[in-house]
């Protein structure tokens, strides 16, 4: 990944001895983080093991729940308005999922589901490298962006937290992400006044955070991972901020 992070910033210092136009900006971002594929549910179930220790069965939630990040974005502009882009930053995401039903285990033994009421947040923090292609359309007081290309989230931490009936919480250290590189395909289209502007973007994750044993299912007491069963999660944001352009 080093490797890649320097030849995209070689061939941007590359870029600039053909005296393209150089743009850059600091960005604050928040974003709606949720998880899809055929093994995301509405609803979820915890389990409470005999060490006194309550996990989600499933954490990966298709509910979105809201993040915050911040950014720092190099662009080269062309005498065409062609847009070579840079997008280097932090953010922390949480999606969410319900909580309907509740385990009792003993002796790895479970015992039979009861009803629950609850909220488990999956918050996962991520080091984001964005090159991207895209062009700029300029109009009288105000400039478009429109830009495509692929994002790489490196996973840094992912904890899940949550309370179920009003009594029970749920706090976990495991790390559920078993990616530790997020590939996302993202477009973005940003409105540019002046120094300041703002943008929306989608990012579509391409790496699976499951696998073909068990996936995000928690590995709790007596766990048994269906071999014939291959789970999929996939990342899904959508992101809106603002930004100020530095030079």
């Amino acid at each position: 990944m080093l490797k890649l992070l320097v030849s995209i910033v070689t061939f941007f210092l590359l870029l600039s001895v053909n005296g393209q136009k150089t743009e850059v900006s600091v960005s604050l971002n928040s974003g709606l983080f949720s998880f899809a594929g055929n093994s995301v549910k509405n609803g979820s179930a915890a389990e409470k093991d005999y060490t006194n220790t309550f996990y989600a069965n499933n954490p990966y939630g298709a509910r979105k729940g809201l993040g915050e990040g911040i950014s720092v974005t190099l662009k080269r502009i062309t005498k065409r308005n062609f847009i070579w882009g840079l997008d280097i930053g932090y953010e922390s995401m949480k999606s969410r999922e319900l909580v309907d039903t509740l385990f009792y285990t003993v002796d790895v033994l479970p015992y039979n589901g009861t009803p629950a009421t609850g909220k488990v947040f999956l918050k996962t923090s991520f080091f984001n490298v964005f090159p991207y292609f895209g062009k700029r359309i300029v109009l009288k007081k105000v400039s478009i962006d429109v830009g495509a290309g692929i994002e790489f989230g490196l996973v840094n931490t992912s904890n899940e937290s949550g309370r179920i009936d009003k009594e029970y919480s749920v706090q976990s250290d495991m790390s559920h992400a078993l990616a530790s590189i997020d590939f996302r395909t993202r477009l973005q289209v940003s409105v540019n006044y002046h120094r300041y502007g703002g943008y929306l973007g989608y990012s579509w994750g391409q790496s699976d955070y499951g696998g073909s044993t068990g996936g995000g299912c928690s590995p709790g007491p007596g766990y048994q991972p269906s071999p014939n069963v291959n789970y999929k999660y996939y990342s899904r944001i959508i992101r809106f901020g603002i930004s100020y352009r530095l030079f």
